[in-house]
């Protein structure tokens, strides 16, 4: 969102109340001739949080790098710090499935 004077601000607004959420990756993992598609799936649910505390934001900005880079330390000005929102998932559930050929 923007101000009035362009800026930027950081403003989330966050609808449920208990802010429960939950995060889903699949792995596509081969496909057959009809149309199957073989897969590796893990859900996690739990409470969302807004990260706020910079150090956190550095970690988990620094571990995001990480996987692209390989740069395991990287510098961020307030300014850059301040115009980013991490998100943090404390996960209370876990699950998975699969769909492998046999």
């Amino acid at each position: 969102m923007c101000n009035s004077n362009g800026n930027i601000t950081k403003r989330v607004a966050v609808e449920n109340k208990n802010k429960a959420a939950a995060a889903m990756f699949d792995w596509i993992i081969g496909a057959s001739t009809d149309y199957t598609a073989y897969y590796q799936s893990v859900i996690g649910n739990g409470i969302l949080s807004i990260v706020e505390n910079t150090e956190e934001k550095i970690l988990a900005l620094n571990s995001i790098m990480y996987q692209t880079t390989k740069k395991s330390e990287w510098s961020y000005s307030s300014k850059m710090l301040d115009a980013v929102a991490i998100f943090k998932l404390e996960v209370e559930k876990i699950s998975c499935k699969i769909n492998k050929k046999d």
